[in-house]
């Protein structure tokens, strides 16, 4: 199908996908046979291992794809040195995640931050208990100052009665 305005110009194309041409069931069964053909061992052999290999595959396209899947992973052997000798410990605790790790690490220097400043050894512990003992010096000071005025202005208040009952004992000729 073509794709664009008039017949035959120049910058026609084909529409993607239409004329896509796939293997038949046939072609990809004579590719299983090539394979097998390939990867079966010759007389001589065969008679050496007294046993015949035959592979019955289900799909024709079975054996291609296993031989050639370019996404098959497959088992590296382990060395001695990469197996660890403590599985069981490893069992137990389980991966942390990077974001898991800082967390727990951020909550643990938190925790160790706040012990110290409760024992008053961080410098912000030392100006906090200073400013704090200043501000109690404040207050007693102003606390004595209250006392004194109010001391005073008892006595005041005492003087001033004790004056006016002399002045009243006076006038009435009491003594």
């Amino acid at each position: 199908m073509v794709v664009g305005g008039k017949k035959g110009g120049k910058f026609n194309k084909t529409q993607r996908g239409v004329e896509r041409q796939f293997t038949s069931e046939t072609e990809l069964q004579a590719q299983a046979q090539q394979i097998k053909r390939r990867d079966m061992p010759s007389d001589s052999e065969e008679e050496s291992d007294n046993e015949p290999v035959e592979r019955k595959v289900a799909n024709p396209a079975a054996a291609v794809i296993e031989i050639s899947n370019p996404n098959k992973q497959t088992a590296k052997p382990m060395k001695l040195k990469d197996l660890s000798i403590n599985d069981d410990e490893e069992a137990e605790q389980p991966q942390l995640t990077r974001r898991e790790r800082e967390a727990l690490e951020k909550e643990q220097k938190k925790q160790h931050y706040f012990k110290l400043q409760m024992e008053g050894k961080t410098d912000q512990a030392r100006a906090d208990l200073a400013r704090l003992a200043m501000i109690r010096k404040q207050r007693e000071e102003a606390k004595l100052k209250r006392e004194e005025a109010e001391n005073a202005a008892k006595a005041k208040k005492e003087e001033s009665l004790n004056a006016g009952k002399s002045i009243t004992s006076k006038a009435f000729g009491k003594k």
